[in-house]
Formats: C-alpha cells, sequence, structure tokens
C-alpha cells in the first residue's frame, strides 16, 4: 500500500495539463514536483515514473474500470469541485430556463449525489431484500 501522498518526502504527480489545476496542486503540495501530462494512458500502463495521477475523479473512475488495479481517491479535507457546463444555442432560453429546472430538481431530490456516490465513488445503493419467495419465506427449502 502506498503512503498518503502528503506523507511523502518529494512525490512526483502526474496531472492533466491544465495551469489551473497545475497551480492549484502546487500551493496543495508544495513539496511535489507537479509534471504535466497530455495522456493518461501512459501512466496506466507503468509506462511513467509518476507516484500519482491527478485527475477528474469520473474520468479516474472510468479509468479504474479498465485497469481495476488502480482507484480514486478524494481528497480530504479539501474537495475541489469543477463546474460542468452544457452547451446549447444561444438564443435558446426556453431550453436553457428546461435545463436549469432539471439540474435543480435532481441536485433537491439527491439524484446527482447518489449517482455520484454509486458511479464515482463506489458505494453501494440500498440493498434491497429478496423478494417474498413462498419457498424461501413459507417452506423455508433455501435460505
Amino acid at each position: 500500500m502506498r503512503p498518503k501522498v502528503q506523507a511523502m518526502l518529494k512525490p512526483r504527480i502526474g496531472a492533466i495539463n491544465v495551469p489551473y489545476l497545475i497551480a492549484k496542486l502546487e500551493r496543495y503540495l508544495p513539496q511535489a514536483e507537479i509534471v504535466p501530462v497530455d495522456s493518461v494512458r501512459a501512466f496506466f500502463r507503468g509506462a511513467t515514473d509518476l507516484d500519482v495521477l491527478v485527475y477528474t475523479a469520473e474520468s479516474g473512475s472510468a479509468w479504474s474500470l479498465i485497469y481495476p488495479e488502480y482507484s480514486v481517491a478524494i481528497p480530504r479535507p479539501d474537495i475541489v469541485s469543477t463546474p460542468v457546463a452544457f452547451a446549447l444555442p444561444h438564443d435558446d432560453l426556453k431550453m436553457k430556463n428546461f435545463i436549469d429546472a432539471w439540474i435543480e430538481l435532481k441536485r433537491k431530490d439527491m439524484t446527482i449525489k447518489k449517482l455520484y456516490e454509486y458511479w464515482i465513488l463506489r458505494k453501494s445503493g440500498d440493498t434491497k431484500n429478496p423478494r417474498w419467495s413462498i419457498i424461501r419465506d413459507v417452506l423455508q427449502w433455501v435460505y
């Protein structure tokens, strides 16, 4: 098991080549060497000498399905959220209002949070009990 990144003396951290992200990492982990990367595939194939790769949790989760020996770690307590945008026609106010309302409804009914926890954080949803069964619940032939 690898030590926590903050406990490493001088970790080599790969980050997608986005100036905002690189600047944020340099402030958050001043002892680290931040290495801009244009493609993450080399990291997952073990073709780099990086200790860690910083990437979005969503994309990292997808990569961890392809390379299951890797997992997503969400830094605590400083979680950085990245805004998401929908590209819409400039003059389509009805569609903008519809999307705004839909996002707000999904935020309030916790759909976005539940989907994020399930697909990105890999937290299992509510465990459902098996359906009632005569064989199991009455005759008790199976458990």
